[in-house]
């Protein structure tokens, strides 16, 4: 008779250590789905980045190949397909080192693109001859 007391008390333990158990796990499987979903969107934002500098160094050489480039330039454009959601913006401005008795070009080269209805962009600075 008194192993049947224990027993009927310990079924109403069980059933509340259960209980406390899928509630733990249930917020624990959450947080690790959420965890997850933050990393997929951090990757995709990291493969946006890595393509528009990709594309920007890629626009920065065609300059650096001129050897030389116009003074007080503003130019703003798209590329073309596959990379349409990407624009450009150049932007030199005339500058002069006395020291090297050489004229020099401030260069701007902006990108800009729209993912999921937020503006990013990334831009770089350099020098470069200014053509004569």
């Amino acid at each position: 008779m008194c192993e049947n007391l224990i027993t009927r008390d310990k079924k109403g333990f069980l059933l509340v250590e259960v209980l406390i158990t899928v509630v733990v796990l249930s917020v624990g499987l959450v947080m690790i789905t959420r965890s997850f979903m933050v990393s997929l969107r951090a990757l995709e934002i990291i493969g946006q980045y890595q393509e528009a500098r990709s594309l920007i160094e890629e626009k920065l050489l065609d300059l650096e190949v001129k050897d030389a480039i116009e003074a007080d330039l503003k130019v703003e454009e798209n590329f073309p397909e596959p990379y349409e959601k990407f624009s450009y913006k150049l932007e030199t401005k005339n500058i002069e080192e006395e020291q090297n008795k050489m004229a020099l070009n401030n260069v701007l080269l902006s990108m800009a693109w729209l993912a999921q209805e937020e503006k990013r962009g990334i831009s770089i600075v350099t020098y470069l001859k200014n053509k004569k």
